[in-house]
């Protein structure tokens, strides 16, 4: 049993939706609408603040973001990542990575808050999970892709959907790119041999870049 208190310090209501997790409709984040019977989800005033409870029923990659004036607070940075891990696990951020697309305050799209995040630097040889988001207000037809100095787009291989583990049998090795709609979640699992330089790019349907983070790959 999990619980998240949300403490709205703005000037103006909100209310946080819990993307992709099973969870009671009360606590679900649409306030005026998700309800348990007739006591009824609120809008989080300023100053005030509102206690989520969950027991997720499996380990997964999950997103949150307003569900009030989204156009406003999600593009003004009211979103991002959940991970939930398997009991007795803890997260690791230097093997486990997030690549998350969202929205700035002109409704353009970004990855993990920027056009040029921060370089990440990693291992040859040593395996990683990649986790791809898309929580945008537009771009469903987001593609994100891994990408060598050469050109060379290097292989991972999947690894679950949506929070959902994949069977073995659709675990399949494929280059890494991988179009990422809306609301979704995608993880793959990845080893780079040999040390080089690469880049994560988020594109948009029409193939331009919007956003790229440079990945040093060491020895």
């Amino acid at each position: 049993p999990t619980s998240i208190t949300v403490i709205n310090r703005a000037l103006e209501p909100s209310q946080v939706h819990w993307h992709g997790l099973e969870i009671d409709s009360y606590y679900d984040g649409v306030a005026g609408l998700s309800r348990d019977g007739a006591m009824v989800s609120p809008l989080i005033m300023p100053r005030d603040s509102f206690e989520m409870t969950v027991t997720p029923p499996r380990a997964g990659s999950f997103m949150y973001h307003t569900h009030v004036n989204d156009l406003r607070q999600q593009s003004h940075g009211l979103y991002g990542p959940i991970i939930v891990l398997p009991l007795g696990q803890a997260w690791d951020p230097s093997s486990d990575l997030i690549f998350m697309a969202g929205t700035d305050p002109l409704d353009d799209p970004i990855l993990n808050g920027s056009t040029s995040p921060p370089a990440l630097t990693i291992h040859a040889g040593r395996p990683y999970r990649i986790r791809l988001m898309n929580i945008t207000l537009d771009a469903p037809f987001n593609q994100m892709v891994l990408t060598a100095a050469n050109g060379a787009v290097p292989l991972w291989t999947a690894i679950a959907k949506d929070g959902f583990d994949l069977p073995v049998w659709q675990r399949r090795r494929e280059r890494a790119r991988q179009r990422v709609s809306i609301g979704e979640t995608y993880d793959f699992r990845l080893t780079i041999p040999a040390p080089g330089e690469y880049t994560m790019e988020g594109r948009r349907g029409n193939g331009t870049v919007y956003a790229r983070q440079v990945i040093h790959v060491v020895p």
